[in-house]
């Protein structure tokens, strides 16, 4: 099989028409009606229950580790912008 497939598989007709089917079920899908609603959103409390569950224990050692490892990390970054500040303060064609 060639690199090439994928673009020659762009041009073939059952891809677009795939495409067409795939555009017109999304939009399909924009307007649910009542029971469709109410199934979506049974999915997504299930969804949001367990997310809940999840971050419950978000006290452990290793989410500590992760925020101290980000504001050393944005702490770096700030610091590189605030010197660079600084240094057009005095030399403005640097």
């Amino acid at each position: 099989m060639a690199w090439y497939s994928v673009f020659t598989g762009l041009f073939k007709g059952s891809t677009a028409a795939n495409i067409a089917n795939a555009a017109i079920e999304g939009l399909d899908n924009f307007n649910f009606s009542e029971e469709e609603k109410a199934k979506y959103q049974e999915k997504m409390m299930g969804v949001w229950i367990k997310v809940q569950e999840a971050t419950a224990n978000e006290n452990s050692k290793k989410s500590v580790t992760r925020r101290i490892i980000a504001v050393s990390i944005v702490s770096v970054y700030l610091a590189i912008i605030l010197a660079g500040c600084i240094a057009y303060k005095f030399d403005p064609e640097y």
